[in-house]
């Protein structure tokens, strides 16, 4: 799994827990959960997807801090940030 779907998936579960969506949550871990094993951000992974009152504050600080710094536009993410800037409005 590169960085980009790892970062995709575990920003997708903090959305999900700020919902508490636990249902959506516990699909996500059974989806991902053999692919995250073996990762650096397993760890991040569980404590992410795990039931909402299980969470602790601490745990998901330290779990949005092993996100990889990848960026979800993945292999043109280069290309966005060298566009140039938009002009004013034209017209």
């Amino acid at each position: 799994m590169t960085e980009v779907v790892q970062a995709k998936v575990l920003r997708y579960a903090i959305a999900l827990a700020m919902l508490g969506r636990e249902d959506a949550l516990a699909r996500l871990h059974d989806r991902y959960a053999a692919a995250f094993r073996t990762l650096p951000t397993a760890a991040a992974f569980e404590a992410l997807t795990a039931a909402i009152g299980a969470i602790d504050p601490a745990t998901v600080s330290a779990a949005m801090s092993a996100i990889p710094s990848a960026s979800p536009a993945g292999d043109i993410a280069n290309l966005v940030d060298a566009a140039p800037a938009p002009s004013g409005p034209t017209g």
